[in-house]
């Protein structure tokens, strides 16, 4: 593979997180993920209920579905946040990094879009309480695109990190 490692970075970076990309997200919508997915969905309506009970909304989960008196929220693939967390994901391991940067990079990234998931749903939550005619511009326009975009602005602080710490060992 003489002729791979004499490509220009760039063109590795693209070719690799292409692959992972690919990889992750065909495997995520095979039919035994399922079940997995469903446990991951269920969690994300716990939590999130969790919120909205502290915060004094008498909500319930049933399923991956929160419910109250006035709203019905459920929690379905595509809701998941998986497609850009494989985004982040594949771009931490493309990127030419050691892999203890990539594993702290996959350990606080991780769990980072998981929380910003959660903000999302409460978010549609209270849009679909207050202003329920804003829920569907919210869930199909404006959080896909916030949520792509925070994904790539979590990487380049870990790149910018992961630089900043090489640059600080090369330099002792």
């Amino acid at each position: 593979m003489r002729w791979y490692s004499q490509l220009n970075p760039l063109l590795r970076f693209g070719l690799e997180f292409c692959l992972l990309f690919g990889v992750c997200d065909a495997l995520s919508i095979a039919s035994w993920s399922d079940k997995p997915l469903s446990v991951f969905l269920s969690g994300y309506a716990h939590v999130s209920n969790w919120v909205l009970v502290v915060f004094g909304q008498n909500s319930h989960v049933a399923g991956s579905t929160i419910e109250s008196r006035s709203v019905t929220l459920t929690i379905m693939r595509g809701c998941d946040a998986l497609d850009p967390i494989l985004v982040l994901c594949a771009g931490i391991l493309a990127y030419p990094a050691s892999w203890r940067s990539k594993a702290i990079g996959l350990v606080l990234g991780i769990p980072a879009m998981f929380l910003i998931n959660v903000v999302r749903i409460l978010s549609l939550y209270v849009i679909q309480l207050k202003a329920p005619a804003l829920f569907d511009p919210a869930h199909l326009d404006i959080w896909p695109v916030v949520f792509v975009v925070l994904a790539g602005l979590l990487w380049i602080v870990w790149i910018r990190w992961t630089l900043g710490k090489d640059s600080r060992h090369a330099a002792a």
